[in-house]
């Protein structure tokens, strides 16, 4: 992100004025906080929605009312807000480490009075900590090889709009929390292999996965497609795989690292 782009967005988001809308999903009534001008563009267009595919399979196909679901990457709280409606007896933790992004999915818990959910400020990792963030709307982890870079933190910050935020694994909220996540949904913009990385432990209890692959960022995390699936561990799962967020995932009898290029979806069930 240049200079001149950061002071435009710093500039759009001063003038910005957020506001509360109506929203029907499915037949489904919601109240969305529409916080910045990101939020409104994602989404502010319409007040009655279709859930898209990927929502639309996870909510049929992998979340059950009982689940305990650990959301990384929540964002505003949409996803947040349609698949914790859907839990009766289970709970949802919502990591987000985006210091606006987290006040907007706040505010959005509290206009749905969703006591079932609970939300985390913490970039999930493989160890507790702190690294930078990009502080744009959806922003990512700034890659190693340029966090050590001749540039001052301040410079960063200024340039780019960086800052620093706190760091924790799925193993060790698990375990401090008392709480065996049945269903990991995971968005890191590049930063799955860390986050898997921290959930070993979980991971060995086979949770349902719900994970987006971002396979051209992955190398600037010192990660890699093959990676991911080595730590995921797919043995005896049900895999579907979603390469076009138009249409329905499908599924495959076995997931390989050829078959993610881009930008991907993947669902996966314990058999």
């Amino acid at each position: 992100m240049s200079l001149l782009t950061n002071a435009r967005e710093f500039y759009s988001r001063r003038q910005f004025k957020p506001y509360a809308i109506d929203k029907s999903v499915n037949g489904k009534a919601l109240k969305f906080w529409i916080g910045d001008p990101e939020g409104e563009s994602w989404y502010g267009q319409r007040k009655t929605d279709d859930v898209d595919q990927e929502m639309s399979f996870l909510l049929k196909n992998i979340v059950r009312p009982d689940d305990v679901v650990f959301e990384c990457g929540a964002h505003h709280g949409w996803t947040t807000l349609l698949i914790a409606s859907e839990l009766k007896s289970g709970r949802l933790i919502a990591f987000e480490p985006n210091r606006g992004n987290f006040k907007i999915l706040q505010k959005n818990i509290e206009l749905n009075s969703l006591a079932n959910v609970t939300t985390v400020w913490a970039a999930i990792a493989a160890s507790a900590g702190k690294t930078r963030l990009y502080e744009k709307s959806n922003g990512s982890v700034v890659p190693p090889l340029f966090s050590r870079a001749i540039v001052s933190k301040r410079m960063l910050n200024v340039i780019y709009g960086v800052i620093e935020v706190p760091t924790i694994s799925i193993d060790d909220y698990a375990k401090a929390n008392a709480l065996n996540p049945t269903l990991l949904k995971i968005d890191v913009e590049g930063f799955e292999c860390k986050v898997l990385e921290g959930a070993a432990a979980i991971l060995a209890k086979r949770p349902k996965i719900v994970i987006e692959v971002h396979a051209k960022q992955l190398p600037l995390y010192g990660g890699s497609v093959e990676r991911v699936l080595s730590l995921l561990g797919l043995q005896n799962y049900r895999i579907w795989l979603q390469r076009d967020p138009l249409q329905p995932p499908e599924e495959v009898q076995k997931l390989t690292a050829d078959m993610i290029t881009d930008r991907v979806h993947v669902f996966a069930v314990p058999r």
